[in-house]
């Protein structure tokens, strides 16, 4: 383990110096300059807070999870974390990607037109969900037999593998309230409004404490899991809520409903 964290740190050294070197290459200097007399950097300070601790937040709750899976038995917290794993990578090599190519094109519609910005949205919305459709049936078709070649050695036996695979589809249910939250957040950073997304953060993280403590008393760690899960679910609403109220759905309310139908129901 000491071995590899080296190596790591090393490669995350290495990656950072040759970043630098090819930003020089292509003229892209940098200085720090905090300049506290600007207006337009004290409005980015306050536009830019509320995200840290949002992020904070979501760091919180991840301590929560593997404190209350440690008190449902032994090598829970070791499930829980390779199941976080598992979807992070899900995240990092599709949904993040994509998200990163989308969210540009959103701040350019909002500041050219409010109406064009919500049909981006509602564009960008369709075609993350279709992702994520075809791999959540990907995953409940296919995924026991990857966690199987991945995970399947030593200790971790075929109880733990299917306890392992259980767990992840849950995450993976997660995934649309969290994809349809995430895009509609971003929304509100393209037009400056962080502020709405870090209330609807503390909320979620409330929720999510006291339903992973309620239902991890009841059902053990499947409950921790089924916690974060009903709290992305509200957190989704709540998200959608506050864009009726601020933007408005205007006249595409029922679109977005027939076509997330008909995109969701085959899925299911």
């Amino acid at each position: 383990v000491q071995y590899l964290a080296v190596i790591t740190g090393i490669t995350t050294i290495a990656n950072a110096i040759i970043q630098r070197m090819i930003s020089f290459k292509y003229g892209m200097g940098m200085t720090l300059k905090l300049n506290f007399t600007s207006a337009e950097y004290r409005q980015m300070l306050i536009i830019y807070m509320p995200t840290i601790f949002s992020a904070g937040l979501y760091q919180v709750n991840l301590l929560m999870d593997s404190l209350l899976s440690s008190k449902t038995g032994t090598g829970n917290v070791t499930i829980l974390t390779y199941a976080n794993s598992i979807i992070g990578m899900i995240n990092s090599l599709i949904i993040t990607n994509l998200l990163i190519y989308l969210y540009p094109k959103i701040s350019v519609a909002i500041n050219e037109d409010l109406q064009k910005a919500k049909r981006k949205l509602f564009t960008s919305v369709s075609l993350l969900s279709f992702f994520v459709c075809v791999m959540m049936v990907g995953f409940f078709s296919l995924g026991k037999v990857f966690l199987q070649l991945l995970m399947l050695h030593g200790k971790f036996n075929s109880h733990s593998l299917t306890l392992l695979y259980i767990c992840t589809c849950l995450y993976v249910l997660g995934l649309p309230f969290n994809v349809i939250r995430d895009m509609v957040y971003r929304f509100f950073y393209a037009a400056g409004d962080t502020q709405s997304t870090f209330v609807n953060s503390v909320i979620a993280s409330l929720i999510n404490l006291v339903t992973s403590i309620v239902l991890a008393s009841l059902i053990g760690m499947y409950g921790v899991i089924l916690g974060t899960l009903i709290s992305s679910m509200v957190s989704m609403l709540m998200i959608l809520h506050k864009y009726q109220l601020k933007v408005g759905y205007g006249e595409t309310r029922e679109k977005y409903i027939k076509e997330f139908t008909w995109l969701f129901a085959p899925m299911v």
